[in-house]
């Protein structure tokens, strides 16, 4: 494992806590055919609307997007030609916060809601390149340089998006990995992908985000697109193709790649319960999905993603998750949005519903601190060797303060819960110098 500090590549700036006026939509970026625009999203009637202009963005990479639903922060990789940055956006307004050069090739990104970190993988290439002289006819040469078997290394990265403190750590034998293919899930601490090892064969890989290990690796059986957990129901919902398709070969048995074969087959929404059970729903018409877009919408229980039924018209499917029913697939109007992400209502309910004690527990440990609960009064320790002075803030739901204390010296902070809903708070420990440490618990009655 290495540590190193990424000289401010994510440093985000810090915004202020979502809002009502922020959370409940979805965002994207929207291309008008000479301007990028950060928009928000109606994915049922197709329409847009833009919030501002990203300067400078002629190109998108489509495997980075990501969004901080406590922050309200949208960041994603956008510029011109060779000239590729980091955007960072303020989803209420659509400002462009702060930008700086991609000097990695960071892909796959997710945030973890609990410790404020980001994850994600990228690829460090010690591949040789070869270099092959082509005799031409008339005697002229020319050089062209392709590269060998490649070589390097896998990391997934854990990175501070406010500092930009980082640790990476190898993911042995992966050599190549699925664009969108990863999900985050926040109960459990795991980030999963899938990706080809260097014997060919490809695999998910399951990752234990708090040490960067791999924890185990399954067979690609089933190959699931789009994948995203729902901390809700505890589920991963994605899609999956049936492919039934028979391909025009030639006289040599060599698929024949300029005429296209007739598409054979069915687009399933697919669930995967939490004892491993999965069930399928067809989506009828659906033949192609576009852009690795897709976005969860956690409060009404929605999964959004842009796909055709014929290639060219790209249209907003939005699925009702309880069922795998097609709710609306209206045509964009023009080109699509893309980058979807859903800003929850509640930030810090990100993660819903009773399965959030786990979560917080992972977050306590990470954050060298416990809580216990006993008979109406919660009791918060923290680290704090050498007895100095911190203030404890508890917020509820809305961001609004509903207990401080301050001038703790002991590493406790003990207060009672009879007249506070249960449910889930933040909390913020403030330490000399304005040393900052924010968590999440969950009040039990």
């Amino acid at each position: 494992m290495k540590t190193l500090i990424a000289a401010g590549v994510l440093a985000l700036a810090v915004a202020t806590p979502l809002s009502a006026q922020t959370g409940g939509k979805f965002y994207g970026v929207h291309w008008d055919g000479s301007q990028e625009h950060f928009v928000t999203l109606d994915p049922v009637s197709g329409v847009h609307t833009s919030l501002a202009v990203v300067p400078g963005v002629q190109w998108i990479d489509a495997t980075f997007r990501v969004f901080d639903p406590d922050s309200g922060l949208f960041s994603f990789i956008g510029g011109g030609t060779n000239s590729m940055h980091y955007q960072v956006i303020d989803a209420a307004t659509g400002a462009v916060l702060r930008t700086s050069p991609r000097n990695d090739n960071l892909k796959n990104p997710a945030y973890d809601p609990e410790t404020g970190l980001l994850y994600g993988t990228w690829w460090s290439d010690s591949t040789v390149p070869t270099i092959d002289t082509i005799i031409m006819p008339g005697g002229d040469s020319i050089s062209m340089k392709h590269p060998g078997r490649l070589k390097g290394t896998e990391y997934f990265s854990a990175i501070n998006p406010r500092t930009g403190a980082r640790t990476d750590t190898p993911i042995p034998g992966l050599l190549t990995i699925g664009a969108a293919s990863h999900f985050f899930d926040s109960d459990s601490g795991r980030y999963v992908l899938y990706g080809t090892d260097t014997a060919g064969v490809k695999k998910y890989y399951i990752i234990d985000v708090a040490s960067g290990a791999v924890i185990g690796t399954m067979p690609l059986d089933f190959r699931l697109d789009f994948p995203v957990y729902n901390p809700v129901t505890k589920q991963v919902h994605g899609l999956w193709w049936s492919d039934s398709t028979v391909r025009e070969v030639d006289s040599l048995g060599r698929i024949v790649p300029l005429m296209p074969p007739q598409i054979k087959g069915a687009e399933y929404f697919v669930t995967i319960n939490a004892d491993s059970s999965v069930d399928m729903v067809e989506l009828p018409g659906v033949k192609y999905i576009a852009n690795f877009n897709r976005a969860l919408d956690t409060d009404s229980g929605r999964y959004v993603f842009t796909g055709s039924e014929n290639g060219s018209v790209i249209r907003y499917y939005v699925i009702d998750v309880a069922t795998g029913a097609i709710l609306s697939n209206t045509a964009a109007p023009g080109r699509q949005v893309d980058h979807i992400v859903y800003a929850p209502l509640h930030s810090s309910v990100y993660a819903y519903g009773n399965g959030v004690s786990v979560a917080a527990a992972r977050s306590s440990q990470a954050s060298n601190w416990s809580l216990r609960q006993v008979a109406g009064t919660a009791e918060l320790a923290f680290a704090n060797p050498m007895g100095q002075p911190h203030s404890f803030m508890l917020l509820d739901v809305a961001g609004k303060t509903v207990l401080r204390r301050d001038g703790l010296r002991t590493g406790r902070v003990s207060f009672a819960t009879g007249g506070l809903n249960a449910g889930v708070y933040a909390f913020r420990l403030i330490g000399p110098a304005g040393a900052t440490t924010n968590g999440k618990v969950v009040l039990r009655p």
